[in-house]
C-alpha cells in the first residue's frame, strides 16, 4: 500500500486521518488550556516599582576644576548634558551602588522580599514539590561555583534593575521588578537614597576645606609680608604714591625750565645794558665846571713885593759898591728877571669851580645796578641749573625706585588676589559642605518609587491567548509530525513480502492500514 500524497487526499482519507488521531484532537487542547489556566493561577507574580529622577543644572552639572569649586563655571551645551545623564546612569548601574543597597537592606530582603510577606499563602503540594525539586537542582548547580548570599543579592539586584533615559531629556527612569510589591518599592527607594549620597560624595571633595584653610593661612602671611615690604620701601623713599611724586617732580622741572628761560633772557638783557652804559660812561666827562669869577691876582702882588725888595737891595748895594761889583751885577740880573715875570702877570685872574657830572653819576649808578642785576641773574641761572640737575637726579632715583615699588606692588597685588581667591574658594567649600550636610544637590526626584499592587507578570491575557493558540495549533502540528514519521515505515511494508500472520495480528495490522477506497467503520473491524 502506498502512502497518501497531497494530490490524492480524499474526503474519506481525511476522515480516516482524523479518526486515527482522535485522542490527540480531543485530549490535547483541553490539557493545554488547563495548563495555561494553572499557570495563570499558580505562577509567581512579579511586581514592578518605578521612579524618575531629574538632573537640573546645578553646581555639579557645570565644568569646574578637579578640586571642589575652585574654577569658574562654564555654560552647558547639549552634549555635556547628555554626558551628565550618561554619567548618572553609569553611577546608577554601578556595582558599588548595588552593594550599598544590599548592605542597607540585607541579602535576604533582596532575594526573598520583605520578611513575612507571602507566607500566609501556601502553594499547592504539587507546585511546592516541583519548586523544591527545581530548587534542589539549582542549588546543586550553584555548589559547583559557590557564591555568597551577598553576591547573589547584588547580581539579582543588577538583573532586576532597568535604567533608561529619553534622548535630549534630563529625566532618568528607573524600574525594579521582584516578587513583592512593597519589596520592589523599598529597594528602589533605598537605591535612590544611596545614589543621592553617592552623587553628593562624587561631586564634592571633602578634603578641599582643609586644603583651602591651610593655603589661606600661608597666603595671609605672604600678603602681610608683601604689604609690610611695600610700606617700608615707600617710607624709605619718602613716597606716598609713585604717580603723585612723578607729577610733582615733573611740575617742578617744568617750573625750573620756565624760570631758567626767564633768567637767561633777563641775564642777557642785563649784560647788554651794562655794555651800553659802559659805552655811554666812556663818552661822558666825569666832572663839569660849576662857576667862573675874576679875583685879584695875589701872586702878581707877591711878585711885585719881591720886586720892590730886590730894587731896595740893588739900591743898597749900589750905594756901597760900584756897578761892576758881582753882588750888584747879580742883584741887577735878578731884578731884570723879576720885572719880566711881573710884567707878564695880570692884575686879576679867573677862578673856576667844578662839580660831579650828574648824568655820569646816574649812568654810573645805572651801570652798577645793571651789573648787580646781571650777577643776580647769573646766580639765579646757576641755581636753576643746579635745581634742574637735582630734580633730574630725583627723577632718575624715582625711576629706579619705581621698578622696586612696582615689583613690590605686583607681589602685593598677586598675594592679595590669591588670598581673596582662596578665601572665596574656602567660603564656597564651606557652602558646599553645608549643602552636602543638608543633602542638597542638583538631583530632583520627579516620581518617588511607586507601590504597584498589580503584578506586571505573568500576563493573564497573554497566557490565555497563548494557551488558546497552542491548543489550536499543537494537535495539527503533532498529527503532521506523526504522519511524517509514519510514512517511511508504510513504504517499507509495501516492498517487503508478506508473511502469514494469525488472525489477531491481521486485525491489528488492518486497523492501522489506511484503505484506498473507503473508510471502514468501527463495526467492520472484528477479531
Amino acid at each position: 500500500m502506498s502512502a497518501a500524497t497531497p494530490t490524492n487526499i480524499t474526503f474519506g482519507s481525511a476522515l480516516q486521518l482524523l479518526w486515527r488521531h482522535k485522542f490527540k484532537i480531543l485530549l490535547l487542547p483541553p490539557v493545554i488550556i488547563a495548563c495555561g489556566i494553572l499557570a495563570i493561577i499558580f505562577l509567581p507574580r512579579t511586581y514592578q516599582s518605578q521612579a524618575k529622577l531629574f538632573l537640573q543644572v546645578g553646581k555639579e552639572s557645570v565644568g569646574i576644576d578637579p578640586t571642589a569649586t575652585t574654577g569658574e563655571t562654564i555654560s552647558l551645551s547639549q552634549s555635556s548634558r547628555e554626558v551628565e545623564v550618561n554619567t548618572a546612569m553609569d553611577v546608577l548601574k554601578s556595582r558599588n551602588l548595588a552593594a550599598l543597597v544590599v548592605d542597607e537592606l540585607g541579602p535576604e530582603f533582596i532575594l526573598n522580599g520583605p520578611p513575612g510577606e507571602g507566607g500566609s499563602k501556601q502553594p499547592p503540594a504539587i507546585l511546592g514539590a516541583l519548586k523544591s525539586a527545581v530548587g534542589a537542582a539549582v542549588e546543586t548547580l550553584r555548589s559547583i561555583d559557590p557564591v555568597t548570599q551577598r553576591e547573589r543579592a547584588i547580581i539579582q539586584l543588577e538583573k532586576s534593575l532597568e535604567i533608561d533615559a529619553e534622548r535630549e531629556s534630563l529625566v532618568i527612569a528607573l524600574t525594579y521588578e521582584t516578587d513583592s510589591a512593597k519589596g520592589a518599592q523599598q529597594i528602589l527607594a533605598t537605591l535612590i537614597d544611596k545614589y543621592d549620597d553617592e552623587y553628593l560624595r562624587i561631586h564634592r571633595n571633602a578634603a578641599s576645606g582643609d586644603f583651602f584653610e591651610g593655603q589661606l593661612a600661608i597666603l595671609k602671611k605672604q600678603l602681610d609680608d608683601s604689604v609690610e615690604q611695600l610700606n617700608t620701601a615707600r617710607n624709605d623713599l619718602g613716597l606716598a604714591s609713585i604717580q603723585a611724586r612723578r607729577e610733582s617732580l615733573e611740575s617742578q622741572l617744568q617750573a625750573i625750565e620756565l624760570s631758567s628761560y626767564d633768567s637767561e633772557q633777563e641775564h642777557a638783557t642785563a649784560l647788554a645794558r651794562v655794555r651800553e652804559l659802559r659805552e655811554q660812561l666812556a663818552a661822558m666827562p666825569e666832572r663839569l665846571v660849576a662857576m667862573r669869577k675874576s679875583v685879584p691876582n695875589a701872586g702878581a702882588d707877591l711878585l711885585r713885593e719881591q720886586l720892590y725888595a730886590l730894587e731896595m737891595k740893588q739900591m743898597d748895594l749900589k750905594a756901597r759898591y760900584n756897578d761892576s761889583h758881582p753882588l750888584v751885577v747879580a742883584v741887577s740880573a735878578q731884578l731884570e728877571e723879576a720885572k719880566n715875570v711881573v710884567d707878564k702877570q695880570s692884575d686879576s685872574r679867573e677862578e673856576t669851580t667844578d662839580d660831579v657830572n650828574p648824568i655820569h653819576r646816574d649812568l654810573s649808578l645805572a651801570l652798577k645796578q645793571q651789573e648787580t642785576n646781571a650777577v643776580g641773574f647769573a646766580a639765579r641761572l646757576k641755581m636753576r641749573q643746579e635745581q634742574k640737575q637735582a630734580v633730574l637726579e630725583d627723577l632718575k632715583a624715582l625711576n629706579m625706585a619705581e621698578i622696586r615699588i612696582d615689583q613690590l606692588e605686583r607681589a602685593e597685588k598677586l598675594a592679595r588676589a590669591k588670598y581673596f581667591q582662596y578665601a572665596d574658594n574656602l567660603e564656597q567649600s564651606r557652602i558646599d559642605s553645608e549643602l552636602e550636610r543638608s543633602r542638597i544637590s542638583s538631583i530632583s526626584v520627579v516620581q518617588p518609587a511607586t507601590l504597584q499592587d498589580k503584578p506586571v507578570s505573568p500576563s493573564k491575557l497573554l497566557l490565555l491567548a497563548g494557551s488558546m493558540l497552542l491548543a489550536l495549533t499543537a494537535p495539527a502540528t503533532l498529527i503532521l509530525l506523526s504522519e511524517r514519521l509514519r510514512q517511511p515505515s508504510t513504504v517499507m511494508e509495501n516492498h517487503q513480502p508478506r508473511e502469514p500472520q494469525n488472525p489477531i495480528s491481521e486485525t491489528i495490522t488492518e486497523f492501522y492500514r489506511v484503505p484506498r477506497t473507503a473508510v471502514r467503520s468501527h463495526s467492520e473491524i472484528a477479531p
